[in-house]
């Protein structure tokens, strides 16, 4: 989750829930970046979260759209959450705010808070020397603290010539108790994707010990790691950075990727277990 964006750098944290135990200590991840320069690719902002979800009318029509999106949490959230999409359609699909229930603590139901989005049609597309590709993967899979991180295996259609960045979200609400994404390495959760592919699954954390889950839609879009560029005459920058996932009461970390943007538009991914 972004905790502040300015126009040079972002802070993030990662949190882990408390459900089975009380410690908030983790290992570092591997995190995946990409940041753009204008708001062409924010379509949501200031909206309510916690009571309510909210429908978003797209700014484009697509056949068969992906969608990724970021909390930008300013109020006083100080728990683990993610954001669940669902109901997709050509031009509009629904967010909410989902929490592990077990441990949310009591905080403000009413604030209204931001998340960055960006939305690309499914398929694989070359725009300059950006290779893109968007899929949607139905994954039943549920990998957790308790049943360990072998996910499914997914491929890429391009040919990535280096290891791009994955970008990632659970794009369905089949089964309502909490759940996100993750993504690694295939066979190798220590590490992010490679050129070969990466493993895909539901991440239950440490919520549940029986990882009984529906399956749900996930998103994932990738990119090759340029370093910067641009796309549609939107400057972006991409990189991977391995960090301390803290929480936000134990620590945010502060990356500066080089760059001034007026209105940054950062998405991150998690791709490591």
């Amino acid at each position: 989750m972004l905790d502040s964006v300015t126009t040079t750098q972002i802070t993030v944290y990662v949190d882990e829930d408390q459900t089975l135990d009380a410690e908030r200590s983790h290992t570092t991840e591997d995190y995946q970046y990409v940041a753009f320069s204008g708001s062409g690719v924010m379509e949501l902002r200031d909206q309510t979260f916690l009571e309510n979800p909210v429908t978003v009318t797209l700014q484009n029509t697509y056949t068969d759209p992906v969608i990724i999106t970021t909390p930008y949490f300013t109020n006083d959230l100080r728990s683990p959450a993610s954001i669940r999409v669902y109901d997709v359609s050509t031009n509009t699909f629904t967010a909410k705010l989902d929490t592990p229930t077990d441990n949310f603590p009591v905080v403000n139901t009413t604030f209204s808070d931001d998340i960055y989005y960006l939305v690309v049609e499914a398929g694989t597309w070359q725009i300059g020397d950006m290779k893109i590709e968007a899929q949607v993967d139905t994954v039943s899979t549920v990998n957790s603290y308790a049943n360990g991180w072998t996910g499914t295996t997914t491929t890429f259609e391009h040919a990535f010539t280096g290891a791009p960045i994955v970008l990632h979200q659970v794009m369905s609400n089949n089964d309502s108790s909490w759940i996100t994404s993750w993504a690694s390495r295939t066979a190798d959760r220590t590490n992010p994707p490679n050129t070969s592919g990466f493993q895909l699954g539901l991440n239950a954390a440490e919520v549940t010990t029986s990882n009984a889950h529906a399956a749900e839609d996930v998103g994932w879009i990738a990119f090759n790691n340029l370093g910067s560029g641009t796309v549609n005459g939107v400057d972006f920058r991409t990189f991977a950075q391995t960090e301390l996932p803290l929480g936000h009461q134990t620590g945010c970390y502060t990356f500066t990727p080089g760059d001034t943007y007026s209105a940054p538009v950062p998405l991150i991914a998690q791709n490591s277990m």
